[in-house]
């Protein structure tokens, strides 16, 4: 791994120097352990602290036209189980701004999504993907567990949206026209 780094060094130093006005790190560059690095991206990107898991597993695609994750968090003993799950789900709203405008199926699948806990509170999932409960059931199955029975939401709860996942017209707020 060393050499890699120290290649990777000699790299980014001279392209940089080069090609840059800015100050650059003096070699050697600072290392950090894979778990500082893992706990720095997980909290940078999902918002979740670094108390609340002991590690993770993370697949995006590589098509950044898509949607597409599947990340798999081993909770710590002590982890919040209600906080971690808020932090993923706003991590998961967040991820439908990514798409929003300029791709609205990928904003759909996103929109469908799923952030789902063990019954036990010792794994979190966050399944972006076209399948979410097929996905959901595979993680549980996975674990050895029955998915849970969820409770379906009432009518007067549903929102209907058109195929691409955008509120009905009827559904938008009135406002007067500026005078």
């Amino acid at each position: 791994m060393e050499d890699v780094l120290e290649i990777g060094e000699k790299i980014f130093y001279d392209t940089f120097k080069k090609f840059s006005k800015k100050e650059i790190s003096k070699k050697p560059f600072k290392r950090i352990s894979y778990k500082e690095a893992m706990a720095k991206y997980v909290r940078g990107y999902y918002g979740l602290t670094p108390e609340n898991y002991v590690d993770a597993a993370i697949y995006r695609s590589a098509d950044l036209m898509k949607a597409d994750e599947i990340s798999i968090f081993k909770l710590s003993d002590t982890a919040d189980i209600s906080t971690a799950f808020n932090e993923l789900e706003e991590y998961r709203h967040s991820r439908q701004g990514d798409f929003f405008g300029y791709n609205p199926e990928q904003a759909f699948i996103v929109d469908n999504s799923i952030v789902s806990i063990s019954s036990d509170g010792a794994w979190a999932a966050v399944l972006i993907c076209e399948n979410p409960e097929d996905a959901d059931k595979a993680f549980f199955s996975a674990l050895g567990m029955a998915l849970p029975e969820y409770d379906e939401p009432s009518a007067s709860e549903e929102v209907q949206r058109d195929p691409v996942g955008h509120p009905e017209l009827g559904e938008l707020p009135e406002y007067d026209e500026p005078s």
